[in-house]
């Protein structure tokens, strides 16, 4: 039974050293105010072509309500895609392309609750 019982606090203090300092996760580590980016490039034997995700935390997602419920999500989310693809290119060392936008996908997630 001693031994039990050892084993048994023995564990439980693994698990609070493990566990008991672990902070939350932020659904944004670097506040509430940064527009975050990722561009993945996929190059092919025929073509080339971009994903570009843009991650807006809860300010910058406040400030373009108005923006979006004007135009609507659509038409939001390809209006910012094309101006995105329109001030990029690809280059070469024999030419430089336009990126077309081809597809554009917007979806929102609930924000942290208070």
């Amino acid at each position: 039974m001693r031994r039990f019982l050892l084993l048994v606090t023995t564990a439980l203090a693994a698990v609070v050293v493990v566990a008991g300092p672990a902070a939350p996760a932020s659904a944004h580590p670097l506040g509430n105010f940064t527009v975050n980016t990722y561009s993945g490039l996929r190059v092919g034997p025929t073509e080339v072509s971009v994903d570009f995700l843009v991650d807006m935390a809860e300010i910058p997602t406040l400030q373009s309500r108005d923006d979006v419920e004007a135009a609507g999500v659509t038409a939001y989310a390809r209006r910012t895609c094309a101006s995105i693809a329109g001030a990029s290119t690809c280059r070469s060392t024999a030419a430089t392309w336009p990126w077309p936008s081809s597809r554009a996908i917007s979806s929102s997630s609930p924000g942290r609750p208070a």
